[in-house]
């Protein structure tokens, strides 16, 4: 599903129309990204946890030439559903 077909979604069960939710949507990940640059992590009830996480440096292998590579440390963005969620869906 693109983001176009959850905004039509959203504007039908809502009865908002595409520019509004748009927004919302826009809103909603400016806050989850700010919130995230400065406390790590954001609960967002019923939606889930978004965490960032350090990922180690790790030695990988390039699968076309089987060069071993060094892989960085990084910071990578975690994601928990919520328990509803997770319930819903029967996970």
């Amino acid at each position: 599903m693109k983001k176009s077909d959850i905004i039509k979604a959203i504007a039908t069960t809502t009865r908002l129309n595409a520019t509004q939710v748009s927004t919302v949507l826009e809103a909603l990940t400016d806050v989850i990204v700010s919130e995230l640059k400065t406390n790590k992590e954001i609960t967002v009830h019923g939606l889930g946890v978004f965490k960032l996480k350090q990922r180690a440096a790790r030695q990988g292998k390039n699968p076309r030439t089987g060069e071993v590579i060094q892989i960085p440390e990084r910071t990578v963005l975690s994601v928990k559903s919520a328990a509803i969620e997770r319930a819903a869906l029967n996970v």
